[in-house]
């Protein structure tokens, strides 16, 4: 059986690649000029992981970026193999070129907004001790020129022909030993990443970070309105937790969790379904300091950084979450 990572171990370890933990994954995004680059993104990547992409990697393909999601199908948590994975990855499209990033943060609040904001020390997280070292890939050499077949104007097919007949040696990954007992290795330092290619320079791709979301449910007896909403999203129970108040999930994997929280009164007069919308701990902040500025107000942040509670004008509820201040 894997071991899964504590999430600092997990934000460590991937965060110098350009990859953020958020909410249970690795996540991580590479601009591309045109579907047909993310294709080949896409398959580097599957190529990259070997058999494990399977279990692993979830795909997102759009004209201007790829989302690269990594964790275990079966909703554990994020494993040693995962972080080994991501750095698999990067180097794989390092190799071309191309670069992993988290996104564009959120842009700096307008200086002369009249919204009110909350005291700073409200939206800085406080300071965290040293995270322990994990796991990261011994150093390598700089990564190769920029592939002549991937820089052709027609795409390159995908199949088994696609990778080049001598592919470079770290895209092949080595088995991992899943025992329990196994170790995470003291960290070692990684090549950087490469400087953004001319196709990455300039280009709107994205209009935010890496993220994931959740729609919380407030009810007095969850037990009672779990079946409806499983039947009505057609949504199903998270692989190993069949509980009457566990969670439930897109079975494609396509759309939010919703999870439910117990109430202790009736509250008739406020919304009780809200979004959690889970951000990188670097990118958390700024969002909520954009939202503030934008007309809502900060509700709490007694719980920052692990999440600050923000409304709208009209007291509508959002939560920013990370995963920072989790970990006992």
């Amino acid at each position: 059986m894997e071991r899964f990572l504590s999430r600092s171990e997990a934000s460590a370890a991937v965060d110098a690649q350009g990859w953020r933990f958020v909410l249970g994954t690795l996540r991580t995004a590479v601009p591309v000029g045109s579907l047909a680059e993310a294709v080949t993104v896409a398959a580097r990547a599957v190529e990259a992981c070997g058999p494990a992409a399977d279990e692993h990697l979830r795909l997102d393909l759009r004209p201007r970026h790829v989302s690269l999601t990594l964790r275990p199908q079966a909703f554990g948590g994020v494993t040693a193999r995962d972080a080994e994975l991501a750095h698999l990855i990067t180097e794989a499209l390092h190799a071309l070129g191309l670069t992993t990033t988290p996104g564009r943060p959120a842009p700096p609040p307008p200086s002369d907004t009249s919204a009110p904001l909350a005291p700073r020390a409200q939206l800085t997280p406080s300071a965290q001790s040293a995270p322990p070292a994990v796991w990261a890939p011994s150093a390598q050499s700089d990564p190769p020129a920029v592939s002549a077949r991937f820089a052709q104007s027609d795409p390159p097919a995908v199949s088994a022909r696609f990778a080049q007949s001598d592919p470079p040696p770290q895209l092949v990954p080595s088995p991992v030993s899943a025992s329990p007992a196994q170790s995470v290795s003291p960290a070692v330092s990684s090549p950087p990443a490469p400087a953004p290619s001319s196709r990455d320079v300039g280009r709107d791709w994205t209009g935010r970070s890496v993220q994931e979301w959740e729609i919380a449910i407030d009810a007095m007896d969850i037990a009672s309105i779990r079946p409806f909403w499983k039947a009505v999203l057609g949504y199903a129970d998270e692989p190993g937790k069949h509980g009457p108040e566990d969670r439930l999930v897109d079975p494609l994997r396509q759309g939010p969790a919703v999870w439910f929280q117990q109430m202790s009164e009736p509250r008739p007069q406020r919304n009780r379904i809200h979004f959690d919308v889970s951000v990188p701990h670097d990118e958390a902040p700024g969002r909520v300091a954009t939202a503030l500025a934008a007309g809502g107000h900060l509700v709490s942040g007694e719980r920052a950084p692990s999440f600050w509670v923000l409304a709208d004008r009209e007291d509508n509820e959002v939560c920013v979450t990370t995963w920072q201040g989790r970990d006992i």
